[in-house]
């Protein structure tokens, strides 16, 4: 009896497994149920940067401080269910049946897949370490969320995490050229500074590359900059500015926001804030230690 021969002396069977698993090869790294949770980062959200190594807890993290503030700020509107005029319940009832059966049937047939589209909250591969990004739908606003979570932090004086160090939101995106950049920098800053109401604003660009070659830095700032609407008295300031426009350059994406209070919240550092309020609550005991030291030797 012959043997089969050996699949190395077959280079057209090899190349074929060969292609097929690479096929199979799938494009997210956690799931839940074999359903991936993750999606392409395509709208806006909040950038985070970890501990490294800490990737997934962080990932973790910071999805539970989006759903916990926008649970609070924008809860979800109660499900609804269809109602059927009571005229129509007895000359349709029949019509009804069938069409609940053909409907039963019809889920029974469908796959069983998990949409992610509609999430409020997305959380989005980066295959970057140290880099984590969730995303948003309306009415989340990016902004609110890392201002709400700076100002808890501020207050307590506990970050409530262990692998988030940093936030950036990301109040649009767009692909990294140079076209699409300054149309989204315009559309964003026609609410930010070129509302009747809004008053003059000392403003700096802070913009970070991450895997990034193509568009220079200070290209990017000086065709960022000349978005801004004149006429409001807006003006550059690098050292005391109220108003911080935040640019993330990364792989071929951009993703651009307008925040206050960046420089108060230590650039959205949440391990800083920490240490600046600790620092705070030991010169305040230290303080006080020092007075009752010395009204116990003014009563001796």
């Amino acid at each position: 009896m012959s043997k089969r021969p050996a699949e190395a002396s077959q280079p057209g069977h090899r190349k074929k497994r060969q292609a097929h698993s690479k096929g199979q090869i799938k494009n997210y790294k956690s799931s839940v149920g074999g359903i991936p949770l993750r999606r392409a980062i395509d709208r806006p959200g909040i950038w985070a940067m970890t501990v490294k190594g800490k990737e997934k807890q962080a990932t973790n993290e910071l999805y539970e401080i989006i759903e916990s503030i926008s649970d609070r700020l924008w809860p979800k509107p109660p499900p609804t269910t269809e109602t059927v005029p009571e005229d129509d319940e007895e000359d349709d009832e029949d019509e009804d049946i069938e069409k609940q059966l053909a409907k039963e049937l019809s889920d029974i047939n469908k796959p069983k897949m998990k949409d992610t589209t509609d999430r409020r909250i997305a959380i989005c591969p980066t295959d970057t370490a140290c880099v984590i990004y969730i995303a948003t739908k309306p009415p989340i606003d990016p902004v609110e969320v890392v201002l709400r979570h700076m100002g808890q932090v501020a207050e307590t004086g506990v970050s409530g995490t262990r692998a988030l160090v940093r936030l950036v939101p990301a109040s649009g995106i767009c692909a990294a050229n140079m076209t699409a950049i300054t149309l989204l920098a315009t559309e964003l800053f026609i609410k930010a500074f070129g509302g009747e109401d809004v008053e003059s604003k000392k403003y700096k660009i802070e913009l970070r590359i991450r895997s990034h070659k193509v568009l220079a830095k200070d290209d990017v700032i000086k065709a960022i900059a000349q978005c801004v609407p004149s006429g409001k008295g807006h003006t550059v300031n690098l050292t005391n500015q109220d108003t911080t426009i935040l640019v993330e350059l990364f792989k071929g994406i951009c993703t651009i926001s307008v925040v206050p209070e960046y420089e108060k919240y230590k650039r959205f550092n949440v391990v800083q804030i920490v240490q600046e309020e600790q620092k705070k609550k030991g010169e305040q005991d230290a303080d006080g230690s020092s007075r009752v030291a010395q009204t116990a030797l003014v009563k001796s």
